[in-house]
């Protein structure tokens, strides 16, 4: 839901910019960088700048946006 209404409040963001936000939003609520997604140690393998995501991630980010500008039209 953060995610769609950032896109939403900033529609000409970049993936690399929506990402940052999500990053600055994980960081904030304790979240750091792990090699696997764990509520409880709050640990992601996504927490790392949007270049040095592994491609299918960076296209998830790219499709995610466009999604979110296509419906919110």
């Amino acid at each position: 839901a953060k995610g769609v209404l950032f896109v939403q409040s900033h529609p000409a963001v970049q993936p690399g910019e929506a990402h940052q936000s999500w990053l600055e939003q994980k960081a904030a609520d304790g979240w750091t960088y792990g090699t696997v997604k764990d509520e409880a140690a709050k640990t992601h393998p996504c927490i790392l700048p949007f270049d040095q995501l592994p491609a299918n991630q960076q296209t998830k980010d790219i499709l995610f946006i466009a999604i979110v500008r296509a419906l919110s039209h």
